[in-house]
């Protein structure tokens, strides 16, 4: 393919136009719902869906299996697109000698990190990921990109087809050893590491801070060097720590890499929003697509570095995000779409800067900035659009739901409110069984499917806690619990504590394992930690702490090696080190008095507290029966009120939002020296 056609072929997929050379006839892919495998339907390539059918043709037919794993805002997948699965000559040497299977690892991220582990293991990872597999799913190669032909002293992908068929119908033994040995390497990267005795203990905190304040960049932000990507755990855990010592140094860590992403490339200076990681150090040039799963994370991030440190900022860039992903990334009935491509601005010079080389007031400058803005959005609007991928995910849009609720509080954002309500009826009508109390993963265009995994149910789980704390309905901790038992049920070992990732019923998987990597996104084990302290905390029932004290003993191994590796896991450790704040107010919701209460709270960063609001009637009911310790606790003569407790002790109630204030205040202190001791 010549170099002009290969870059139309790009330039059609980004505009939204597919990836693939039309043809008179669809592959079966053009079955499948997920915009990734839609976008390789009319390859000449015979590709199959992951599924009995490839398997039994595999087997029938004594061929292997080629396994293409990627997603659909992937830059290399769909080069890899243009340059071979469009090529009549590689698509028929590829259906002559191999069974095709296609999988979109954002469907199925089980299948993604099985293969990825053995990947590593003999190449080096990356989507598109190209595997060889026996008919029995063992895999005997593995690498990602391949160019066409021979390049620059790298085998090309029709070479390596050829080699392979080979070595299929020439030396199967060889390919028979090479499963056998890929398999064994396989199991034991897999293996579950027995879990320690006893938790991680408080130092490990410590450890991992010091270990972050090591490799901070001090004059680009962000850890490390190129490529940078945001990792909104390590975030969270410093504005932790910082809550917990009062590290200056922790929160200026975090506050600095926010404030140097928002003036890179990563951030989408129009339409708001941010790339997914930055291949340079500056946080210049971006990697493009946009994630909802990133806009999730951050907007979150941004409304705890507001609360922190005050500065606006951070308030204004968490609804420039959170305002992109409602507008561009919004299904009509609530849901959110899983992500898409986008193009590329940055900041070279602050606003201070500007304002002084040109002699124009600071104000000056930032109207002249939003008008440029308005004038290059619209702009951008009249060009073909970046591809979509328009799937919603449970767990992403769990994380979703997080941040839309707590910015709703703290940004005073009904908007979000509403929006986080809306998203959470979506998954329950679309993709929740009432009757099994089940989760399924993935709707798209009416079609719901994939069996849902532990990190479905672990992120949904979360945001429904933070929805209960933001919108006051009783139904949306009901539903996390009856989550959590399912949870509980389908993925808990039993045996050593903490969580399988996929439950012991999942078919066509080679191994079972743990996911404890907080890596782009935090690890659903991690997440689930700190699930169960605040449903301990919220019901009093001990089996959650257990459970939580439980999966600290089985990852303690992994945090003992790398505490960088689990900086979310310790996040929830230290929130079950800490005095937890138990807050109730009681009062009329929509009341002055009331409100007014709740800005007291929200205007703080407070991370290990709880906060429940007890309403007179039918309400105060249903809160009581699911959150026991606020039996009793009502309106003092005519007001609301507010009770400030830790640890189930309970400070002389108030209607008064400056005692309150000092009460709260007085708490983070204590907190505070009480780590220091």
């Amino acid at each position: 393919m010549s170099p002009a056609r290969r870059l139309l072929l790009l330039a059609l997929c980004a505009a939204g136009a597919g990836c693939h050379q039309a043809g008179p006839q669809a592959n079966r892919l053009i079955a499948e719902k997920s915009p990734y495998l839609q976008q390789h339907a009319h390859n000449p390539v015979d590709w199959y869906p992951w599924g009995a059918e490839a398997f039994e043709k595999a087997r029938r037919e004594d061929k292997a299996i080629f396994l293409s794993i990627g997603y659909s805002t992937c830059h290399w997948c769909h080069v890899m697109e243009a340059e071979s699965f469009s090529n009549p000559e590689i698509a028929a040497f590829m259906n002559q000698h191999f069974v095709s299977i296609k999988v979109d690892r954002e469907e199925r991220p089980d299948l993604d990190r099985q293969y990825m582990n053995y990947v590593i293991g003999v190449s080096e990872g990356g989507w598109p990921m190209s595997l060889v597999l026996m008919p029995d799913l063992r895999p005997f190669f593995g690498a990602n990109y391949l160019p066409p032909d021979d390049r620059d002293g790298q085998v090309g992908f029709r070479t390596l087809l050829q080699r392979i068929a080979t070595l299929w119908e020439t030396r199967r033994s060889d390919a028979l050893r090479a499963a056998a040995d890929g398999t064994q390497a396989l199991e034991a990267r897999s293996a579950l590491t027995r879990g320690a005795a006893t938790a991680p203990d408080e130092a490990e905190l410590d450890r991992t801070f010091e270990d972050l304040s090591a490799s901070f960049d001090a004059s680009a932000g962000g850890f490390g060097g190129a490529p940078k990507f945001p990792r909104p755990v390590v975030l969270n855990f410093l504005m932790r720590y910082y809550a917990r010592t009062g590290s200056a140094r922790a929160l200026d860590m975090a506050l600095e890499t926010l404030r140097a992403m928002a003036r890179g490339g990563i951030r989408d200076h129009l339409g708001g929003g941010f790339h997914r990681y930055a291949v340079d150090r500056e946080w210049r040039l971006p990697h493009f697509e946009k994630m909802v799963y990133d806009q999730a994370q951050l907007a979150a991030a941004l409304v705890d570095a507001y609360q922190a440190s005050g500065d606006a900022l951070f308030a204004d860039l968490a609804r420039e995000t959170l305002d992109y992903v409602l507008r561009d990334m919004r299904d009509p009935e609530g849901g959110f779409y899983s992500a898409e491509g986008a193009a590329v601005l940055s900041e070279r010079h602050s606003v201070e800067e500007t304002a002084g080389r040109f002699g124009v007031s600071g104000r000056d400058v930032r109207a002249r900035l939003a008008a440029a803005r308005q004038i290059l959005f619209h702009a951008r609007g009249s060009r073909p659009r970046p591809a979509r991928d328009d799937k919603v995910l449970v767990a992403w849009n769990g994380l979703m739901l997080s941040a839309l609720a707590k910015a709703s509080v703290v940004l005073d954002g009904p908007t979000y409110r509403d929006a986080a309500v809306a998203a959470a009826r979506f998954l329950e009508r679309r993709l929740y069984d009432p009757a099994t109390e089940t989760l399924v993963r993935r709707y798209r265009a009416g079609d719901a499917a994939v069996a849902a995994l532990l990190e479905d149910y672990a992120f949904l789980i979360q945001g429904l806690l933070d929805l209960s704390e933001t919108s006051f309905d009783p139904r949306w901790l009901a539903w996390a619990l009856r989550l959590q038992a399912q949870q509980d049920r389908w993925f808990w070992d039993d045996r050593e504590g903490g969580y399988f990732s996929t439950r012991a019923d999942a078919a066509d998987l080679l191994t079972r394992v743990k996911e404890e990597y907080d890596g782009a996104g935090p690890s659903a084990n991690s997440v689930s930690t700190m699930n169960l302290l605040r449903l301990w905390q919220l019901t009093g029932q001990q089996r959650w702490r257990d459970r939580a004290d439980a999966t600290f003993r089985a990852l303690s191994p992994r945090v003992a090696r790398s505490g960088l590796a689990l900086p979310q896991l310790l996040a929830a450790l230290e929130f079950s080190r800490s005095h937890t704040t138990q807050i109730v107010i009681a009062g009329d919701r929509d009341a002055p008095d009331t409100r007014a209460l709740l800005k007291v709270v929200h205007d703080r960063f407070i991370p290990n507290r709880i906060l429940v609001l007890v309403e007179e009637g039918r309400q105060q009911e249903l809160v009581a029966a699911q959150v026991p310790f606020v039996s009793g606790m009502g309106r003092r003569s005519g007001r609301a009120t507010i009770y400030i407790c830790e640890n189930s002790v309970c400070r002389l109630p108030t209607a008064d939002p400056a005692v309150a204030a000092r009460l709260l205040d007085g708490a983070r202190g204590h907190n505070q020296r009480s780590a220091r001791l």
